[in-house]
This record gives structure tokens, sequence and C-alpha cells, in this order.
């Protein structure tokens, strides 16, 4: 890390306690960046106290400084070490998305778990992208990448529709395969055919998660909701001391008027248990709820049917936050018909849609391509599929 004279008398081995132990307060004849960069070299010191001082320092730097160093040229490592401290704040990683001095390994990290905000952000600079290509690639993975922004920088990068879907690096328009389908594989042979390796993710604080085979780092940048006011382990023991009554377990449907009465009484670890554990009455209603860790608690509840998901999929009023967790899920990605009424389902992004067109047979492209009800997205990488299918 190259720095100036302004900052190397305050931080140099031969710099007097007492002055070092003012710049590790921030304090000192320093413009912002300088400061910062003070404050940064210092959590490195030999002393303690000058270490200790100065980290806390870093952590609670004055926000409109760090606004003000982030406009002028910082060290690439103090901006990846603000983004690794701050991950939940917005307003910070989208100054990080704009400036032209973050390292590659933080736009990356942007590109790929950034909020709609920071994609945004990002996406703003255009030039950049065509530059640093693995941007735009870790953007097509993030599903906060919001589909106009995903098909301006496609656009903009020259990228055809058929070329831009991928999946474990490898083009999912893969003319053999689809070909293969087309020769007339049923729906029940579809059901068992190998799915995209989409990860497993839905959320880690949804508690008894812990089974899941795969998940994701939280989204940078998003706020919590209620219930995130607890840490996890607080959460997990919340949920664990939870008794589900014997008759929300069972099959026997509770009367919608009195289930409802109970789950306001409810706190939120009591609602995620019984996610996890009710019965399906149950989870038809808490799915519904607004708080991501009880309607993602029910869709990895261990007694959730393909059929349950498959009216997830099929109705136009499941939120598209719902239909995004489902799309990352392996072994529902394996049923043929959840892909397809994922695929047909309006509130499904359209840049997961175009991913799982490969996963369908000729017949089912072919209705997509006429574009009845579909995005013009949709309907048009259909059409792009099905002439590349005809042409073999």
């Amino acid at each position: 890390m190259k720095i100036n004279k302004n900052v190397f008398k305050y931080v140099s081995k031969e710099t007097h306690k007492t002055i070092k132990l003012l710049a590790a307060k921030g304090r000192g004849d320093l413009t912002a960046e300088d400061a910062l960069t003070a404050v940064y070299l210092l959590t490195r010191d030999k002393d303690p106290e000058i270490s200790d001082t100065a980290r806390e320092s870093f952590l609670n730097f004055r926000f409109d400084l760090t606004i003000k160093a982030l406009e002028k040229r910082l060290d690439p490592v103090i901006i990846e070490k603000l983004t690794s401290m701050h991950p939940m704040n917005t307003e910070l990683l989208v100054h990080i998305a704009r400036s032209p001095f973050t390292g590659d390994e933080t736009l990356q990290k942007l590109a790929l778990h950034g909020n709609i905000e920071i994609v945004r952000a990002l996406s703003e600079n255009l030039a950049r992208i065509k530059k640093k290509p693995f941007i735009y690639d870790a953007m097509k993975k993030n599903n906060n990448t919001p589909d106009e922004v995903f098909l301006k920088v496609s656009d903009f990068l020259g990228v055809d529709q058929a070329e831009i879907v991928e999946m474990d690096g490898k083009e999912v328009i893969d003319v053999a395969a689809v070909e293969s389908k087309a020769a007339g594989a049923t729906d029940d042979e579809n059901k068992g055919e190998a799915a995209a390796d989409l990860g497993v993710s839905m959320f880690a604080a949804a508690t008894n998660a812990k089974k899941a085979d795969e998940e994701t780092p939280k989204t940078l940048g998003d706020s919590e909701t209620e219930g995130h006011e607890l840490s996890e382990e607080e959460l997990d023991k919340q949920v664990s001391e939870t008794d589900v009554p014997n008759e929300l377990k069972n099959d026997a449907p509770e009367k919608p008027k009195n289930l409802i009465a109970r789950l306001k009484e409810m706190n939120v670890a009591g609602k995620i248990k019984l996610a996890l554990e009710g019965n399906k009455e149950v989870r038809e209603t808490l799915v519904k709820s607004t708080n991501k860790l009880v309607y993602t608690a029910v869709l990895k509840s261990p007694r959730i049917t393909d059929d349950e998901i498959i009216k997830l999929t099929s109705t136009k009023g499941t939120s598209e936050d719902i239909l995004r967790l489902i799309s990352r899920k392996r072994e529902w990605m394996a049923n043929y018909r959840i892909k397809h009424t994922l695929i047909t389902n309006p509130k499904t992004p359209p840049g997961i849609a175009i991913k799982l067109l490969n996963h369908l047979n000729k017949k089912d492209i072919e209705k997509l391509a006429k574009g009845r009800g579909l995005s013009s997205a949709l309907s048009s990488a259909a059409k792009k599929v099905l002439d590349l299918m005809n042409k073999k």
C-alpha cells in the first residue's frame, strides 16, 4: 500500500505514541481519506493500545467522512475492509460500488451478493463491466439482480439472450440435451432427470435450517426484519424450546379461524417451529407470512410435498421471493412440473425462468415461444432455443 507523507508522519515506527494515538482516534490535521488510511494502518500497530484504539475508530469512523474518503483515491484494501465490516449498510455499499478505486475482489462480492440498490449502482458503470466481465458473470448469478438491469447490461455487452444463461460455468442451452428431451420424454421420465446445481439456500437465519445441504451468504445491504433482533443462537434456543401442539402436527385440519387466532398469539420463534413441524393447513397459512424467517421455514419443512410446491409455483399470488427460493433447491428442480410452472408463473423473474428453459421438452417450449401471457424476454429466449433445436 502506497501512502503519502501526511499519513506517514502519523504511522511510521519513529512516530511518538501520543501522535499515533491521536491519529488512531481519527484526529489530526488530515483529509478524510488520509485520516481513514492512517486509522486503518494503525490497526496493525504492535502497541495493543494503539491498535485497539484504531480498530474501534475504524469501525465507528464518521459516515460523512467515510463517504468523502470514498470520493477520493482510497486504497482498495481499505475499501474491502469497509465492505466486510459493514455488510448491511446499503448506503455505504452503494458508494463503494460506484467508487472507481474499488478492487476486483470487492466488486465481484458486491455483484454476487449485493441487494437491488447495490447491483443497480454497479450497473451504472457499463464501461467498467465491459472491462471486467467477471462483474457481469457475478450479476447473472445474483437473484437480486433486477431483470431490467440484467437485460440492459447484456444489451450493452452485445450478448444474445440465448447465450447469456449459465449454470455452473456452462451454457445451459445445450442443443443435444434439448433434443434429447424433445424426442418424446414424458413428465414421469423428466421427474427423474438430474437437476441443475442451483445451490440450496433459503436464508441461514431460519433456525432449524441447519439440516440443509448448502447455504448461500446473506444478501449484502439487506436490513433484517422481525425476529432478527435476536441473535441466531437466541432464536435457535427459542425455537427449540417451543412445543407444537399435536393437533397442529397431525393431518386433521384445524379450523381456519381458530388457526389464525392461535397464530396471532405466537412469536416469531413459535411460528418458525410450527412452520417446520406443522401440518399442511399450517404450512398453507404460514407461507403467506410477510416475515421471511417464517415463510422460509415453511419451505424447509421436512413434511412439505412436491404437490404443495407445485401449488405455490402455479399460483400467481405467490411472492417473487418464494419463487426464487424454490428455484434454488436441487430436489425441487428435479421435478418437471415444478420447473414448468415456475417458468410460466408471471411472478418468476425472467432471468430465473430463462435459465430453466433448457429443461423443458420441445412441445412446451413451442407454447412458450408463442408468448401468451409471458414476458417478452422469456418468449424471445424460448424462440431462440426453439430455433436452435429446429436447426439440428
